[in-house]
């Protein structure tokens, strides 16, 4: 009958571990229920605001119940327990710890957790209990992976994301749907009958403006003798920190990452930045240290088991600014947590005062996300952050003997490389572009 018929159209009788139980294809932003049916963040969160239940179970759900996941990868870009590192099939027993959000094997839970008695999260040392760890795929038991049994599948339901206006959500699920190209902006389109035509005077007068958007000039000149009489509408002109936004915009599409090497009294330390997650952050650190801005300063602050902070130029863990001085925004991303040793985050002394001060982690510190800006990580010379952590200090922190940055060198910098030819190539598109509309007018004259 018909129901034969449907089910034989599934792509597959049980869901695999790294796709929606929603949408059935691979996952970006995973997060789980309750009982541990996974989600794309793109697709879960407009089903329910629009239900108020599991597309899986049917049982009531709300927003809060839901937990980001942290999947771990390898070297190949495949996924793995971060701590036994297998590679996760689909004969892996996998779970996930609803606390933090990491997920592990079984395995790795069961010999260092459940058999220690040890009840803090592998990565973080979160405190957690039994009831925590949610089976994502047992292998040797049912699970609720069966496609079939889906709530939305039996009732054939339909689901479409919702526009990101229609959302209530946060700032980091807007980001994500702009990404999928789910934002409410919409393009100018065609321009209807009796508009009046906006004048794109790019390339005109130099000036970098923003597209569908009136400068106001036109109205303020039926309006008031002390300005010039404007016929046509311009397109406003763009703010510095636009253009930057933008160009920032794009490196995330580029999705690039820069190195950088400090070679201090105690060792080298190379660093990985990551453009594609926080490019402002990483334009300035980069820039900075292309400038030699970090040179010769002082790790000013070093507490064992914690962290070691630098970048003031005048040592005091007062000073430094931003490479367009002053301050910064922060750049909080979900991806990119205080989960480990070696991670690079921005100092501050509270929301958006990004300048140079920068820090490197000990250890975990999950008490730090989403209070400072992780832009990197140490990728090589974990021996040097033994050696400075080991370091007596003060009192107040600070280092008996000094401890220094000599020299920092750039090995790439994506905004020099990558962003730099995306723009030459668009730039010649856009002048093709204009010499084939020039061309086809010329030819429909002639005709």
């Amino acid at each position: 009958g018909g129901g034969k018929g449907a089910r034989n159209k599934l792509p597959f009788r049980k869901l695999p571990y790294d796709c929606c139980s929603l949408s059935l294809a691979p996952f970006q932003d995973p997060m789980m229920s309750p009982e541990g049916c996974v989600f794309d963040m793109l697709n879960i969160i407009p089903y329910i605001n629009k239900h108020k239940k599991c597309p899986v179970t049917g049982k009531p759900l709300a927003l809060k119940e839901l937990t980001k996941l942290q999947f771990h990868k390898n070297d190949k870009g495949e996924y793995h327990c971060p701590v036994m590192y297998k590679t996760f099939s689909p004969h892996t027993h996998i779970v996930a710890n609803r606390k933090t959000g990491h997920v592990y094997c079984f395995e790795a839970v069961d010999q260092l957790n459940y058999k220690t008695k040890s009840f803090k999260d592998l990565m973080t040392d979160e405190p957690f209990v039994r009831a925590d760890i949610v089976t994502l795929q047992d292998p040797q038991g049912s699970d609720h992976r069966e496609i079939a049994s889906f709530e939305h599948v039996v009732k054939q339901e339909t689901f479409q994301n919702d526009k990101q206006s229609e959302m209530r959500v946060p700032e980091e699920t807007r980001r994500i749907l702009e990404k999928a190209g789910l934002s409410t902006s919409k393009s100018s389109g065609d321009q209807k009958q009796g508009q009046v035509k906006l004048v794109d005077k790019k390339g005109g007068d130099g000036v970098k403006r923003k597209k569908g958007i009136s400068s106001g000039m036109m109205a303020a000149s039926f309006t008031s003798t002390a300005v010039d009489v404007h016929c046509e509408i311009e397109e406003q002109a763009m703010t510095d920190l636009e253009k930057r936004q933008e160009l920032w915009s794009i490196m995330r599409k580029l999705g690039k990452k820069g190195y950088v090497q400090f070679t201090t009294t105690h060792g080298q330390l190379n660093l990985e930045i990551r453009c594609d997650v926080t490019p402002a952050t990483a334009e300035n650190f980069l820039t900075l240290c292309k400038r030699g801005y970090y040179n010769n300063t002082i790790f000013h602050r070093v507490i064992k088991g914690f962290m070691m902070q630098g970048g003031d130029p005048t040592g005091t863990g007062r000073g430094g600014e931003s490479m367009w001085g002053g301050k910064f925004d922060d750049e909080l991303d979900s991806r990119l947590l205080h989960s480990g040793r070696g991670v690079l985050s921005m100092a501050n002394s509270g929301s958006n005062t990004n300048g140079s001060q920068f820090f490197v982690t000990f250890k975990a510190v999950p008490h730090l996300n989403n209070k400072h800006t992780v832009f990197g990580s140490v990728v090589g010379g974990l021996e040097t952050l033994q050696k400075v952590e080991e370091e007596p200090c003060d009192a107040a922190d600070r280092p008996v003997g000094d401890i220094r940055i000599l020299d920092t060198v750039v090995f790439i910098n994506p905004f020099e490389t990558d962003l730099k030819a995306y723009l030459e190539e668009q730039e010649e598109k856009e002048e093709q572009e204009k010499k084939d509309k020039q061309l086809k007018r010329k030819r429909e004259e002639e005709d």
